[in-house]
């Protein structure tokens, strides 16, 4: 079933390649333009057109056609030479031209009567206004303007912060990263570098790639916001295309250092206008780069230690980064004489924390002053309430307490807060808790050139971003000495491999081929398997949970080709990505290590001389405070939790106890293009382009994909019967066809006006995790949360090991849920289409002087299939319970809303017992 789709992606680009003359797709590449005319401005055909890239000395050749149009496509960006030759005239040159990537150059030359010994020379004839596409809107930032812009945050130089300041870009706060191009949802984006994806697939967003690559190792960066033409494709909301450095016929290199602390820096203004100090935030990033012409390793005759000048080139960027910064942590810990098993509490009063004002409340006030000091004297003979009583846990009691947890809460420290706890037993322990960064990114490209024909180069670039105590995810330590409680591990890599091959001037084809691998890790460093427990009230310092990974890898096939057909210029193009995401959890159903809750006030406490609430006694919540802190001193166990997994050997049975959850998901998608370029005149040209993207059903590997045995959309009938059964999540999406058409015109021919409009549809894909998330897991069978019942009023100790716990259920059981359950389950509509976006754009560009361009748009968007959630199976008003005779879910609404104090239906519904909260079940409305 597996290789079916595959197959016939295969088949229909065979097709594709059987009727066309040509394949082409996006790269990291543009195209050269121009016509060569006379004095007189007429078209002078067959003139020689070389292209030479400035630097390297490599070039490329051509010949005007019959209207003197030349054409140099799916070259590499950087700075050109254009000359052209003509016998009878004299040979024109224009250096200096920068070509930025996606953005097609027009270079016109005219050509002077004489020898072609003569030279006429002109820089950066390029026009400054676009007048070769009709797309394509957007910004490309060069090498110079990376270099001088200041761009340095928060741990890293992030190149992608250039595109919050684009036009059209609006940043908000929402989890996909939050910027906004044109409308768009904010992971409508894609990203890559030389050609090869780097998104973040498995999530996405509009401000991250895994790859961080720096600025020093970056020659450009293309961010193009609205209206793609064909060969760029993928995505609504913006396509950022980097591209790295290459090494010329020179050495260069630089080394680089900055160091941020705060006593270098002024303090922020937000900050000093509320009178916060500065930030703790340091940071060190360091490292250089290396580019040049490659050894030849077997010399020649003369010299065994040559250079490949004009042939073979290399480039190399390592960036370190280490980085701190601090933040308050305040766990609620207990006071010493409670670390030691006594508890105390205001007799004839309440126990509140320092800075408490009497109050109905609260009638003694605050039980300690500031620094902790009780403010009330002990009780004792002839002391009048309000007094301190004290309760000794740990002598005469029916149970011992537990030496373990004892010794664990002697190794915490006593509070430094007393404004916050009940004042007497528990306060704030406020410290500053560290977080550090460790992050390495390393770039290696290899350019060779075989010959006029044949060009090739190579991409490595590798990273780790590592933050310890990552605050982003809770991970603070939770006491200075003890460990992190989360460690973040990212360990991105990408290979790209890029091969040009021209036969004749008018044909090019380039291939790339690459692999996007990525992991994070989500890791307590120190899991502690003799903590499985949480303790009542205070902050517990160690767990037993180990981590949640994911991984993603994902392979990238593209092949570009184009033919000069002049005046059409063709493309088609392919891009088929085969994406892997592996789930690796700890948390699946539940916590798979087991997680111990310790009993409260509903535990057996019978002689134990636990004094009874009383206005002259003990308030009823610091009894209960009392109860829960005996509970943690003996560790009696009030809970017991435990997610299973579902066999990887056998789907009809859960694996052991703490067995992880892996689970192994494919995503392939074939996107096929074509464009026609139609230079229908000097000065006006057309854009005609297609996409087709086939959106294929995720496939897994190992655990099946589980679904409804029944429809389940928005107008079907709503069912107590459905069962989950393996199958695809969704339809595969075979009609995803993109049109995309439009202009570029230049009304007064002079190359300083541009008059454009163009039209586009797109198709955004769905993030991975979502799936993994919220649906893999969530299938009735592949998880399961056990519980052990029964156990709040017994003396279970931790001491004497865990209860046996077990699913109740098969998976196979599981598969078709109860009718009536507080359990949500999550699935997908299986008719669910890919969101479509709409796209339209007018705009002028005017060159004014100086190098100035105008340049005004209006832009437009229409979505449709936008990707949501919403509540599909909604319970049935009229429905019974057959453990409730025939009262319907509506008559029980109503006789709660009424203040009836026992509902048998609501009771059987939210508890699993139809008796089992009598007179508690209430209802509230708010005026």
């Amino acid at each position: 079933m597996g290789n079916q789709p595959f197959t016939k992606a295969l088949l229909l680009f065979a097709f594709v390649c059987c009727v066309s003359v040509s394949v082409m797709s996006q790269g990291t590449t543009s195209r050269i333009i121009g016509t060569v005319t006379d004095s007189s401005g007429a078209a002078v055909a067959g003139a020689t057109v070389t292209l030479t890239r400035e630097g390297t000395a490599t070039g490329l050749t051509t010949t005007t056609n019959n209207n003197g149009v030349y054409t140099f496509d799916l070259i590499q960006p950087g700075v050109y030479t254009v000359s052209v030759e003509r016998e009878g005239f004299k040979r024109f040159e224009s250096s200096r031209n920068n070509i930025l990537v996606n953005i097609p150059a027009t270079i016109n030359a005219t050509l002077e009567v004489g020898d072609v010994t003569e030279v006429v020379q002109v820089e950066a004839s390029a026009n400054l206004v676009q007048t070769a596409t009709s797309g394509n809107v957007g910004t490309t930032v060069e090498t110079r303007e990376i270099e001088a812009l200041p761009i340095v945050g928060a741990r890293g130089r992030n190149p992608l912060t250039l595109l919050n300041y684009q036009p059209g870009v609006v940043v908000g706060s929402n989890t996909g990263g939050g910027v906004h191009v044109h409308g768009s949802r904010d992971r409508a984006f894609n990203f890559t570098l030389d050609g090869i994806d780097i998104n973040e697939s498995t999530a996405g967003g509009s401000n991250f790639t895994p790859l961080r690559a720096n600025t020093d190792s970056i020659r450009e960066v293309q961010i193009v916001t609205s209206n793609f033409t064909a060969e760029l494709g993928r995505s609504s909301g913006a396509q950022v295309s980097l591209t790295t450095r290459s090494g010329t016929n020179r050495f260069t290199g630089n080394l680089f250092e900055l160091y941020q602390t705060p006593e270098l820096l002024a303090n922020e203004f937000e900050l000093n206008k509320q009178g916060i100090p500065k930030r703790q935030f340091v940071q060190h990033i360091f490292g250089g780069s290396l580019g040049g012409p490659l050894f030849n390793p077997f010399g020649n005759n003369e010299n065994p230690f040559t250079l490949l000048r004009d042939r073979a080139f290399f480039f190399v960027n390592l960036q370190m980064l280490r980085a701190s910064e601090t933040r308050l942590a305040s766990p609620l810990v207990y006071t010493p004489l409670a670390r030691a098993g006594i508890i105390r509490y205001v007799q004839g009063g309440r126990n509140a924390p320092a800075g408490t004002n009497t109050s109905g409340t609260f009638p003694s006030g605050a039980a300690v002053n500031p620094d902790g000091t009780p403010r009330y004297p002990n009780c004792g003979p002839g002391v009048p309430n309000p007094c301190i009583q004290s309760y000794d846990a740990t002598t005469g009691r029916p149970i011992t307490v537990d030496p373990m947890i004892m010794n664990l809460l002697a190794g915490l420290p006593g509070p430094n807060d007393y404004t916050v706890g009940d004042g007497l037993n528990t306060g704030r322990f406020n410290f500053v808790a560290p977080q550090r960064e460790k992050q390495y990114d390393f770039v290696s490209r290899f350019d060779f050139k075989v010959n006029d024909q044949n060009q090739f180069y190579v991409r490595y670039a590798k990273g780790e971003q590592n933050t310890f105590g990552d605050i982003a995810n809770a991970g603070l330590q939770r006491f200075p000495g003890f460990p992190n409680w989360i460690d973040t591990f990212r360990n991105p890599e990408n290979f790209a491999f890029n091969y040009r091959w021209s036969p004749t001037p008018r044909f090019v084809n380039e291939f790339l081929f690459g692999i996007n691998r990525f992991g994070f890790k989500f890791e307590y460093p120190a899991s502690n398997p003799s903590v499985p427990f949480v303790l009542n009230t205070v902050t517990a310092p160690d767990r037993n949970f180990q981590y949640n990974a994911r991984s993603s890898r994902t392979w990238q096939f593209v092949d570009n080709m184009t033919y000069d057909l002049s005046p059409h210029t063709l493309k088609f193009g392919i891009n088929f990505r085969f994406g892997n995401q592996i789930d690796d959890r700890s948390s699946a159903g539940g916590q798979i290590e087991g997680q111990v809750g310790f009993g409260t006030g509903a535990s057996d406490f019978s002689g134990w001389g636990v004094p009874t609430a009383g206005a002259a006694s003990i308030n009823v919540n610091d009894r209960n405070l009392l109860l829960a802190a005996i509970n943690n001193y003996i560790g009696r166990i009030g809970s017991f939790t435990q997610g299973f997994v579902v066999s990887p050997d056998n789907p009809n049975q859960f694996a052991p106890g703490g067995t992880r959850w892996v689970y192994n998901a494919k995503y392939p998608e074939y996107d096929f293009y074509f464009q026609d370029t139609w230079r229908a005149r000097s000065n006006l040209t057309f854009d005609l382009g297609l996409r087709w993207e086939i959106k294929l059903s995720p496939q897994s590997e190992g655990l099946p994909i589980l679904r409804p045995s029944q429809p389940f959309t928005i107008g079907a009938a709503p069912s107590n019967a459905l069962r989950w059964e393996e199958g695809s999540l969704y339809q595969n999406d075979w009609n995803n066809f993109s049109p995309s058409v439009g202009f570029a015109w230049d009304p007064f021919s002079d190359g300083k006006t541009s008059v454009r409009m163009n039209y586009r549809m797109a198709y955004d894909r769905f993030p991975s995790q979502v799936f993994a998330n919220f649906v893999y897991q969530s299938a009735p069978g592949n998880t399961f949360s056990a519980s052990a019942t029964g156990i709040g009023s017994q003396n279970l100790l931790i001491r004497n090991g865990l209860p046996d716990l077990s699913p109740s259920l098969t998976p196979d059981q599981l598969r078709q849920p109860p009718a009536f359950s507080t359990t949500g389950i999550v699935t997908v509509d299986p008719d669910i289409k890919f969101p479509e976006t709409h796209q339209w754009f007018a705009g002028i560009q005017r060159e004014l002087w100086g190098g100035i361009v105008l340049e005004v748009n209006y832009i437009g968007r229409r979505g449709t299939n936008l990707f949501g959630a919403y509540n599909r199976n909604q319970v049935d008003i009229y429905a019974t319970d057959s453990r409730c005779g025939s009262q319907t879910f509506l008559e029980a609404f109503n006789l709660a809303r009424g203040g009836s104090n026992n509902v048998c239906l609501l009771n059987a519904l939210f508890t699993g017992n139809p008796n089992n909260a009598a007179g508690t079940t209430t209802f509230k409305s708010i005026p």
